[in-house]
């Protein structure tokens, strides 16, 4: 654990604007409950200044950074730089020609995760999280498909579906290649009010991304076919009269304050290597939104 130039762990949350972001209090309630006596700090920071506000952080002994969904792609491109600066090469790596072995037990982290290996660590194509590594110094990863990632590790995707406006080629990158959303079928993007029931029903993964920020009227889900607990859907466009009008036709869904705790108790986890309550997050931030 990192705490060089600061008296106790510091968990930094960036975003822009920062006010109406539920994340802090959901943090300090999940370290709470681990008995971590942690201090939570929120900064406002504008896009144009997140590599500066970063590499203030990566000096000044900060245990961890959340960062919000508007500021991700300037800490993409802020972490690029700073992984390949900081990386040890793979000599480094290696070990003294005369050194002796060193044995000690195999540890896994506390989700039972893999780590990625250094070399790959820069390549991520959004950042919402910032942890701290004794060797990397910061490494950057994106929680919120490592959530999903989980959630899909036992459900086997054929056919994807993404029900909205293409989304950019930067975009897309942030989504795993293994799910095929981007075919070059035009089938597989279509807006929602325009599929019809057996595409829905060919598909065992479905993302509603409306990208025009226009939510989705529930009856453009009437023709929705009923589902056996087999199609997984992923909502970001935020509509919970849909989420639960969909949920009530058996499919499985994942919505946007699914998301977003699944996305904290990642980085929580990565922070203090300790698991969070999903339902201490959630409770916290409903609580915010006076739900």
């Amino acid at each position: 654990m990192f705490t060089d130039g600061t008296t106790e762990p510091i968990i930094a949350i960036i975003g822009h604007p920062i006010a109406g972001n539920p994340s802090q209090l959901a943090i300090e309630r999940s370290l709470h409950a681990l008995g971590l006596e942690w201090r939570v700090l929120s900064f406002d920071v504008t896009p144009e200044n997140v590599a500066k506000a970063l590499d203030g952080f990566s000096v000044t002994g900060i245990a961890g950074v959340m960062i919000a969904t508007n500021l991700q792609d300037a800490a993409a491109k802020w972490y690029s730089g700073y992984a390949q600066a900081t990386q040890p090469t793979d000599d480094a790596l290696q070990p003294p020609a005369d050194a002796q072995p060193e044995t000690r037990p195999e540890t896994r982290p506390a989700s039972d995760q893999p780590v990625d290996p250094p070399s790959t660590q820069s390549s991520v194509s959004r950042i919402n999280c910032l942890y701290r590594d004794e060797q990397l110094g910061f490494v950057g990863s994106d929680q919120q498909i490592a959530y999903l990632e989980t959630r899909l590790a036992k459900h086997p995707i054929s056919d994807a579906l993404w029900l909205g406006e293409l989304p950019s080629e930067e975009q897309r990158a942030c989504w795993p290649s293994h799910w095929n959303l981007f075919s070059d079928s035009p089938a597989s993007t279509v807006p929602v009010a325009d599929v019809d029931a057996d595409l829905v029903a060919s598909a065992d993964l479905i993302v509603l991304a409306d990208m025009n920020s226009a939510d989705p009227d529930e009856d453009d889900f009437d023709e929705w076919p009923a589902d056996d607990g087999t199609t997984f859907v992923i909502d970001l466009v935020g509509s919970e009269s849909v989420v639960e009008q969909l949920r009530q036709r058996g499919y499985i869904v994942v919505g946007c304050v699914d998301l977003q705790v699944g996305m904290l108790a990642g980085c929580i986890e990565k922070w203090t290597q300790r698991q969070a309550s999903h339902e201490t997050i959630a409770e916290a931030i409903e609580e915010y939104f006076g739900v």
